[in-house]
């Protein structure tokens, strides 16, 4: 039997070679333009090939995951993720615990609590039933809750415990309406609350709530890391060196229906995060300590066809951890019903992330988007614009004052409007909501 190879090289195409090849077979009028993609609100315009001459430029491209400046990740060995469980505690909260202790049996990593009566919640009651030295925990509160309350009432029940302090796991999130930044002394009081705890976040920063309001990726990268870079920023004014404050954030990303999109946004985020840094003279592996929360954005969960939400928080899921997030929660399939989430929407969540996990093993590649043409160019191209953007900001005096003048608000109606007008045309396609409708 002759010697034959079993792989062949083949010599890497240029761009006049792919549009000789393409004028070849696309049908008589068509041109290779029409291939092209402009997602709305997004920057650039989507080519429908890229070669090795696209990524030339790109400075980062041979850098390896946990090295500067962490397009790749900060992650060493594998690409583990924490899954979340997204729980409503009213009340006392002793519903949502016991919810909580039994996802954490049927395979949850962490619980994701949001107190809506955060003065009624039983932190006692939570202590007793977990041993929060070894459970993950979040704690999203509504902007104007008590936090020196909260912090007390905590500690409190993890005294009666005999948990400590210092062995606390998890985060506390401020939710302020209308894409405001939570009031700075509230950060401040948060931040200072929590350094005991090593593993313990006292401020979260939401990018997923400008998606939700209807930011693009690119904009909510902006506007995501306007607010980090102004926390920063107030902290040093508060007299908190920036290597005090830095690894105690974490950011919360809304994940869309444009799969490449969410992935290259987190790529993006770490990059512009590493730059953004050295206006604040920080050793360049501070960059590494930012730790990334993704969840499906609220606008892609849908009331009228909810089984269709299952796909769409399956890619937006997959794309979070292809990505590199640290954290992730996924939205139960029918958390737009009247009732819902129900217990077994949010046992079907659970399990997407067991089956990314566990079958599909995501948790085993760590950025399995390098090297990609198309990935690394969209990357980059995300950046740039979101940089810019970010400038623009910056000049208005940072969030704070972006969103006070207005600024916030408009750039973000403006992308929800093109969005609503394009799904409400049918030009952008809603599976089961405005096209293949149930009948």
């Amino acid at each position: 039997m002759p010697d034959t190879p079993l792989t062949f090289d083949f010599p890497p195409l240029t761009h006049e070679a792919w549009a000789q090849r393409l004028a070849r077979e696309l049908p008589a009028g068509q041109t290779a333009e029409s291939l092209n993609w402009h997602p709305a609100g997004e920057p650039g315009v989507l080519g429908p090939y890229y070669t090795a001459a696209d990524t030339e430029p790109l400075p980062y491209l041979h850098t390896l995951p946990d090295t500067f400046p962490y397009v790749r990740g900060h992650k060493r060995g594998t690409n583990a993720w924490r899954t979340l469980e997204p729980l409503r505690a009213e009340a006392d909260g002793r519903a949502a615990v016991e919810a909580g202790a039994a996802a954490l049996a049927a395979g949850a990593e962490g619980l994701e609590l949001t107190l809506l009566a955060p003065g009624a919640f039983d932190f006692a009651y939570l202590a007793r039933t977990l041993d929060l030295t070894k459970t993950y925990v979040g704690y999203c509160l509504p902007v104007g809750t008590d936090v020196t309350a909260f912090g007390q009432a905590l500690v409190a029940g993890l005294a009666a415990r005999n948990q400590p302090m210092f062995g606390l796991h998890g985060y506390t999130e401020l939710a302020a309406p209308d894409l405001a930044m939570a009031p700075a002394r509230d950060i401040d009081r948060l931040l200072e609350w929590g350094r005991p705890a090593a593993d313990f976040f006292g401020l979260t920063v939401s990018g997923a709530a400008t998606a939700d309001a209807g930011a693009g990726p690119t904009l909510q990268l902006a506007l995501t890391l306007s607010q980090l870079v102004t926390a920063v920023d107030e902290q040093s004014d508060r007299g908190h060196a920036p290597e005090t404050v830095i690894g105690e954030i974490r950011v919360t990303m809304g994940a869309g229906t444009s799969y490449f999109h969410a992935i290259a946004q987190q790529r993006a985020l770490r990059l512009l995060w590493a730059n953004a840094l050295l206006a604040f003279h920080v050793g360049p592996h501070h960059a590494a300590l930012l730790k990334v929360h993704c969840r499906p954005s609220a606008r892609i969960i849908y009331g009228p066809d909810p089984h269709t939400n299952l796909l769409r928080t399956t890619t937006a899921a997959m794309a979070a951890v292809i990505g590199g997030c640290d954290t992730l929660a996924v939205t139960a399939y029918d958390a737009r019903q009247t009732d819902g989430p129900t217990s077994f929407g949010r046992r079907q969540a659970r399990n997407i992330a067991l089956l990314l996990r566990e079958e599909a093993r995501l948790a085993h590649a760590i950025d399995p988007a390098a090297g990609s043409w198309y990935l690394e160019t969209l990357t980059d191209t995300m950046a740039r614009e979101a940089w810019t953007l970010f400038q623009q900001l910056e000049a208005e005096g940072g969030y704070r004052q972006a969103h006070a003048s207005g600024t916030v608000a408009r750039l973000v109606e403006a992308q929800r409007q093109e969005q609503d007008e394009l799904e409400q045309s049918g030009r952008q396609v809603r599976v089961g909501v405005n096209k293949y409708q149930p009948k």
